[in-house]
């Protein structure tokens, strides 16, 4: 609620009680309560995408996604799956390993909900994303153009010493299509901060 309309209805208040006018007072007071459950109410509401247009049966509407000019990555599309795989293997693996960071970008399941808050519970579960994966944590949802990302920590179960490491879902929308861009296991990376970074740059400078 504003500071100053605030003010005003406390001394109001106070006003009306001194004079012992109750009635006022409490009108006064009810003001005061409803303005703040309005200020509460009006917060903006969570980033999400809309519908996913019309595709046809058999289309593969990825294989027209243009990503940006990318030095260290090998890229690859499978025609079948209709999904971009994007692997790094420039970024430093923790000693003793071998680890490259990779990014996918594929069709967003329409099965999952497109409000950010909603999905970011979802993640949490195992094999919500990928098979054997799941978010130990989320820490934001930021909004991007045309889209949303979750930043949190994933857990790879399948790992008995396993530890949950940084890691990042981007949902966009682009001229009618839903994709979703996620990384990899990166818990062999030294610094998987570092593909966090890389992936959401790569990921919002998609077009279509």
């Amino acid at each position: 609620m504003n500071h100053n309309k605030r003010t005003s209805l406390y001394v109001l208040f106070e006003k009306h009680i001194k004079e012992s006018d109750v009635k006022a007072a409490v009108i006064v007071l009810w003001g005061s309560v409803l303005l703040g459950v309005s200020h509460l109410t009006s917060a903006a509401p969570a980033p999400s995408v809309p519908v996913e247009g019309k595709v046809r049966d058999g289309d593969k509407p990825l294989q027209h996604l243009r990503l940006p000019e990318l030095m260290g990555w090998y890229m690859d599309y499978n025609l079948n799956e209709d999904i971009w795989t994007l692997k790094n293997i420039t970024m430093t693996p923790r000693q003793g390993s071998y680890a490259t960071g990779t990014l996918y970008i594929q069709r967003f399941n329409e099965v999952l909900s497109r409000q950010a808050d909603q999905l970011s519970q979802t993640v949490t579960e195992a094999g919500a994303l990928a098979s054997g994966f799941r978010f130990d944590a989320i820490d934001k949802i930021e909004k991007v153009p045309n889209g949303f990302v979750i930043y949190g920590k994933e857990l790879n179960e399948m790992d008995p010493l396993g530890k949950p490491y940084e890691s990042f879902v981007m949902v966009r929308h682009l001229n009618g299509l839903n994709i979703l861009c996620r990384q990899g296991d990166a818990g062999d990376l030294s610094d998987p901060s570092e593909l966090v970074r890389s992936g959401v740059e790569i990921c919002r400078q998609l077009t279509r």
